[in-house]
């Protein structure tokens, strides 16, 4: 086999791409960050020597290889961290593209920080499923085939993440 060509990689990045940098950016929370995982995306998808199967969901196979690129970074990071501590993200920070969303119109500014610093204090696992879940808008079947887990694990992470949500910005003083 061999690797994937340019048209392909374009035909992916027009097709899929908007999802992917909107997981990207919500994964990373900084926009340059997201940019790069991005590109590291695309980047693995150009050095495989697997064909993209146009009729079996290129979008689950491009977000699981998003998927997996931001949880080998994440590890890396943590392994930098423990040598050479580093300043986080500002909790104030701004994603510029849900200010026109639906959640951006209900929600004040307020409560999309309380909402957005909730999720991303969930563990990885359960907020992967919620990005792709709620920002995404994947179908369970769909993030089960991204994530390589049974559908039944969404569907309890999904859950699980509600419930620790709800906990924490009840705590936070937003009523559910």
């Amino acid at each position: 086999m061999a690797a994937l060509r340019t048209q392909e990689i374009e035909k992916l990045i027009e097709l899929v791409g908007a999802d992917v940098y909107r997981f990207c950016l919500r994964m990373t929370q900084c926009q340059a960050d997201a940019e790069d995982l991005y590109q590291q995306t695309f980047l693995k998808l150009c050095e495989m020597k697997k064909e993209i199967d146009w009729a079996d969901n290129p979008r689950s196979f491009v977000l699981s290889v998003a998927a997996l690129t931001e949880k080998s970074n994440r590890r890396r990071y943590a392994r930098r961290q423990r040598l050479a501590p580093q300043v986080g993200i500002p909790e104030d920070f701004d994603l510029a593209e849900d200010t026109f969303s639906t959640e951006g119109i209900i929600l004040n500014k307020e409560e999309q920080l309380a909402v957005r610093r909730a999720v991303n204090a969930l563990e990885e696992r359960l907020k992967t499923s919620v990005v792709l879940y709620y920002t995404l808008e994947m179908p369970v079947e769909e993030i089960a085939e991204t994530l390589n887990i049974p559908v039944g694990t969404v569907k309890s992470r999904l859950y699980k993440a509600r419930k620790k949500l709800m906990k924490r910005l009840e705590e936070w003083g937003y009523a559910g």
